[in-house]
């Protein structure tokens, strides 16, 4: 008989690309029932979900009575929580999946982890609650009499079309503007391939237990995003390093802090921490699947400018 796999966030870009990897991979497919957990049933990704043989739950984070219900008679789930208005309400919402799956005798988890800012960084950045709330979450479920493992995806290659989309000028050339040095560089994630990632745990849960995917294409500096955004947009694209005071002031004044620490704590200890480059090129190799690259990103979703 299939495994019951639970896909938290299944209508989203993660939990879609779970749900899309594991039906289109024939070993996958035949090993696991997948069970989508949405507080809409009857949303328009939900009934698309349902077309395609997708048992589709209702269940709400915030409402753990619903959570107990989704899991029931599961053997495995992914697991993503969203920051949205505080570090403590992500805290509670993993904390209620978790505990909820312990409960209901889960053999194995997955959860959709960042690395701990202040912890890498000893402390100096405070402000980066979004990756802090995420990698608490996974401290807690480390505790957990349960198996588990840890898929941290890297920067969206999809923020290039909005959060870190370049600005143009009065001359028509454009600039990419941020406070950091150009060499500074970031893993780059298409999220679609989010699901060769987290397969490749699904295919061999008991090989990854307690490890943590650092999951992206490859590493890219700043000065070589430009260049590729540039040939891809047929745009005169630079890089431009701002004071900490200018770029301050074109950020959303709600994130100010927490945007400005991500971004010089990407500077000085590497998203992943000092190991960065060699934990994501391990982890590439790691993947079901050719990952995409930003040129091959950008060919398939343009960018406007």
């Amino acid at each position: 008989m299939k495994k019951t796999l639970v896909v938290f966030g299944a209508t989203g870009n993660q939990g879609g690309s779970v749900i899309d990897y594991v039906l289109n991979d024939t070993e996958l497919s035949n090993r696991y029932h997948i069970r989508a957990v949405t507080r809409n049933p009857d949303s328009t990704a939900a009934l698309k979900l349902k077309d395609r043989g997708v048992e589709v739950a209702k269940g709400n984070v915030d409402h753990p009575d619903t959570i107990e219900r989704v899991l029931h008679n599961a053997h495995i789930a992914f697991i993503l929580t969203t920051y949205q208005t505080t570090k403590v309400r992500e805290i509670a919402q993993g904390k209620t999946i978790a505990d909820a799956a312990v409960a209901n005798n889960l053999e194995f988890l997955i959860y959709s982890t960042l690395p701990s800012v202040m912890g890498i960084s000893g402390g100096k950045y405070r402000a980066v609650e979004y990756f802090d709330s995420k990698a608490d979450t996974e401290t807690y479920i480390r505790a957990l009499p349960i198996k588990a493992a840890f898929f941290a995806p890297g920067c969206y290659m999809q923020n290039f079309h909005d959060e870190i989309k370049p600005e143009v000028l009065d001359d028509g050339t454009y600039q990419l503007v941020n406070c950091v040095h150009p060499h500074t560089q970031l893993p780059l994630l298409d999220i679609a391939d989010s699901g060769k990632f987290v397969g490749a745990i699904l295919a061999d849960p008991d090989k990854f237990q307690g490890q943590v995917l650092s999951a992206a294409t490859q590493m890219y500096s700043f000065e070589e995003i430009v260049g590729i955004l540039s040939k891809s947009t047929g745009k005169t694209i630079k890089f431009v390093q701002a004071t900490e005071n200018s770029f301050r002031e074109s950020l959303p004044p709600d994130f100010v802090e927490g945007l400005l620490e991500t971004m010089k704590y990407f500077e000085d200890y590497g998203y992943y921490g000092p190991r960065t480059k060699e934990n994501v090129e391990a982890t590439a190799n790691i993947a079901r699947g050719k990952l995409t690259t930003l040129q091959e990103y950008l060919h398939r979703e343009p960018i406007e400018l």
